[in-house]
């Protein structure tokens, strides 16, 4: 099967489908053999667990087998064609028991499950709710649609409805099963059948992650991302509170109409802190944005000015200037790499320019090592930094700078800028890197090619 393109194929969204439909065709096949052999463990008969029924067994390995060939995005069509098949069966499966119940409803006998149960000797049953009968259905049918871009809504709604009737189940059989006070005179419970049927809900879900629900909740967005946050507490927290007031009425710690009106509180309670929590969640993203937004406006105009020159000295001038309110620095300075080291000609605070002539022998200074190494450098202890020029100590009074060398597109050096302040960070923003490329060596300022800046 191909790889989708750009789909970290390790990670557990792709591998989910495929691993849950082998799981729910391995239950059906252990439960067959398990009634073919009569060897209880196999078909689910544990303490306290009722055994999977042969109808369901045969409808899990159809489902199952089904979920595994579809699964695949870009399932070759034989794969898809023998997916198509066990899906096929899985539906005719469910017929009959529509048949059966109608059958039953009218008042007539249906001979099909019996004539079974009487050729394998395997105690086949026909349909006895109408639940069972919608479970089956509409979660057979649903594989049909996997592969459907426009009516994709359709096969999630083939999938929702049965998954909402199996969480029922699964929330019943809790409550029945924790709160029973006579445990001896308990039914065996279906928790591992319901517990099965969900895995093929939730593997059918998201073997199309790339469209509908799947993809916002799986998304990288923050639709996605508050959803994947929300859907758990959601779905967990009014479960728990119900079990927990169900025990206490029990237990004869609350009265039913007591039990109710805090029931109604919490839940009041809990939507409006989730909803409080989301607004939250809306406005730091939304303040980010707007971070973002002013941070662009801020590159584009240096990119305006830089462009606006064509000399060497204005362009340092421009760039020093335009960093120092981009990181909220308090002064600045950059030199150009000449034979005989690093020379700067002028200090910058804020809109100031002040005089400042200081040049660096190879190997001596801040500038001298970011131009050695090629990479950006930042200290928050300049007193104690031995690369720091005694003079700027002296002068200016800076406790942390950003040294960042000028590269062009060879790699190699034409000088330096630097941005100073007496605070101890460097800049309030989380800039781990800047560089400024040239696309080639300048010869002459007239034909000095446009700058290009990059952010890491």
């Amino acid at each position: 099967m191909r790889r989708e393109e750009g789909d970290a194929s390790a990670s557990w969204p792709a591998r989910f489908p495929q691993a849950m439909g082998g799981w729910v065709a391995a239950v059906g096949t252990l439960a067959l053999l398990g009634w073919l052999f009569d060897i209880a463990p196999l078909r689910g008969e544990l303490p306290g667990l009722a055994a999977v029924r042969p109808n369901t067994a045969v409808f899990f390995l159809g489902g199952g087998l089904s979920l595994i060939f579809l699964a695949g995005r870009y399932a070759s069509r034989r794969q898809r064609t023998v997916g198509m098949a066990c899906a096929g069966i899985a539906t005719a499966w469910a017929a009959l028991h529509l048949i059966d119940y109608l059958a039953a409803a009218a008042g007539r006998n249906t001979f099909v499950f019996l004539n079974l149960a009487v050729r394998t000797g395997v105690p086949f049953e026909g349909s006895t709710t109408v639940w069972f009968v919608v479970l089956l259905g509409t979660l057979a049918t649903a594989p049909f649609f996997l592969n459907t871009r426009r009516i994709h809504w359709f096969a999630e709604l083939l999938i929702v409805t049965p998954l909402a009737i199996t969480f029922l189940g699964l929330v019943t059989e809790v409550f029945r099963v924790t709160t029973d006070a006579a445990p001896a005179a308990k039914p065996a419970s279906t928790f591992s059948t319901m517990f099965t049927f969900l895995l093929l809900e939730l593997g059918l879900l998201i073997a199309r992650r790339d469209r509908g629900w799947m993809a916002i909740l799986l998304g990288d967005g923050l639709g996605g991302s508050l959803a994947r946050r929300l859907l758990p507490i959601a779905v967990l927290i009014p479960f728990g509170m119900a079990w927990l007031k169900l025990l206490a009425e029990q237990a004869g710690l609350l009265n039913r109409d007591l039990g109710g009106t805090l029931y109604s509180l919490a839940i009041i309670v809990v939507q409006t802190v989730l909803i409080m929590w989301y607004a939250a969640v809306v406005n730091r993203a939304d303040r980010e944005r707007k971070e973002a937004e002013e941070f662009v406006r801020s590159l584009l105009g240096i990119g305006a000015k830089l462009n606006s020159t064509l000399d060497i000295d204005s362009l340092l001038n421009v760039l020093v200037q335009e960093t120092i309110q981009l990181v909220d620095a308090e002064g600045g300075l950059s030199g150009l790499w000449t034979a005989d080291g690093m020379v700067c000609r002028r200090y910058i605070r804020q809109d100031q320019s002040v005089a400042f002539d200081s040049d660096w022998p190879p190997g001596q200074g801040l500038a001298e090592w970011v131009a050695k190494h090629r990479v950006p450098c930042r200290t928050n202890e300049a007193h104690a930094d031995p690369r720091i020029d005694g003079k700027l100590l002296a002068r200016f009074g800076l406790r942390s700078a950003l040294c960042t060398p000028i590269l062009d597109s060879h790699g190699e050096v034409l000088g330096f800028f630097e941005v100073q302040t007496r605070k101890r960070a460097a800049s309030r923003r989380a800039i781990k890197s800047v560089s400024w490329r040239w696309r080639n060596p300048p010869r002459a300022p007239s034909k000095m090619p446009s700058p290009i800046t990059t952010f890491k």
